[in-house]
């Protein structure tokens, strides 16, 4: 980010809830760990804190609450993410799909080659496709 935008939002100070029933969230978010349903817990605002509001008003603090907490934990990852996130790869080879069609063409990155067989594992012949040899003749050199 750029380093005006920084400085900026450091002088911004955060909104507080506006919701009249901000005081109220964790007492909330605790009955409603308790099973409460909503209408429920209108009632006891009601009764112990004077504080008349209907069901579907703090169904709608909950959800707003809910929906705030999961963007802040998504930023979090997504900032622990890029902070922890190794090099990307350079480059990739794609493998072709085999002749018997049971492998699907899959990205393998330049690494993994290192992995692969041994090239005196193999026979070219210009006339036939690339094979690999039988076991026993492996690395021998020799050609039919």
């Amino acid at each position: 980010m750029d380093e005006k935008f920084k400085e900026l939002l450091k002088t911004v100070m955060p909104q507080t809830g506006r919701s009249r029933l901000e005081p109220y969230g964790e007492l909330i978010d605790e009955l409603r760990l308790l099973g409460l349903p909503y209408r429920e817990i209108a009632s006891l605002l009601t009764e112990k804190y004077e504080l008349h509001v209907t069901k579907s008003t703090i169904h709608d603090f909950v959800r707003v609450r809910l929906r705030r907490q999961k963007k802040v934990a998504k930023r979090a990852t997504k900032e622990a993410a890029q902070a922890t996130a190794p090099a990307p790869a350079r480059g990739f080879i794609w493998l072709a799909q085999s002749s018997s069609g049971t492998r699907d063409a899959q990205p393998r990155s330049v690494n993994e080659k290192s992995k692969s067989a041994p090239i005196d594992d193999f026979h070219y012949d210009p006339t036939k496709p690339l094979t690999l040899l039988p076991q026993g003749n492996a690395g021998s050199g020799n050609t039919e």
